[in-house]
């Protein structure tokens, strides 16, 4: 299959895999609010021809998900 790294088009074959772990990072902003944020792999494909150091080239596709966390403000406050 032919996949785009970097804007140019090259041939890889697709790998199948199992996600081992997807955890979240969280982060507390000023205001108190938390956001946490996990990226999700939903590709990888090896592709054909190794690196210059001889280890292999894998292009993995993933998508980010952000969960808000809002801290408790009174309710004056909205």
């Amino acid at each position: 299959m032919k996949v785009k790294v970097g804007g140019l088009q090259v041939e890889g074959q697709r790998v199948s895999f199992k996600a081992l772990e997807e955890p979240w990072t969280r982060c507390q902003l000023p205001d108190g609010t938390i956001l946490r944020l996990k990226l999700v792999v939903t590709d990888i494909v090896r592709v054909h021809g190794d690196l210059p150091s001889g280890e292999p080239h894998y292009v993995v596709k993933s998508g980010n998900i952000v969960a808000v966390e809002e801290p408790d403000f009174p309710e004056e406050a909205h």
